[in-house]
């Protein structure tokens, strides 16, 4: 089953077929996986579809990162398996893995 997870969900009807749609604002990792316990770091890969952690480089503004950081920090201490998929252009590519290297 996919969980759809974050601020910029919107229903579509593709997706309602096949997964669940979950709108929260950042942080919101810990929210969700306290709210199901049986969605473990065994049984669950998670894939984080532009995080947007990375922009900080180009525009000098860490808002954005600052407010996913409580995630990024939760998946990692909880021992889930992420996948990334972000880098909208390379100031954001040099910036999440300035952050993925130092988690």
């Amino acid at each position: 089953r996919l969980h759809f997870v974050g601020p910029e969900i919107s229903p579509a009807k593709s997706v309602e077929k096949t997964g669940d749609i979950h709108s929260m604002q950042p942080p919101c990792a810990k929210r969700f996986f306290m709210a199901r316990s049986d969605l473990t770091p065994e049984n669950t890969i998670c894939a984080v579809f532009n995080g947007g952690f990375g922009n900080f480089v180009s525009s000098r503004r860490d808002e954005l990162f600052w407010s996913w950081m409580p995630d990024l920090l939760f998946l990692a201490d909880s021992h889930f398996m992420c996948v990334f998929f972000c880098a909208n252009d390379y100031a954001d590519l040099k910036g999440e893995v300035a952050i993925h290297r130092a988690l």
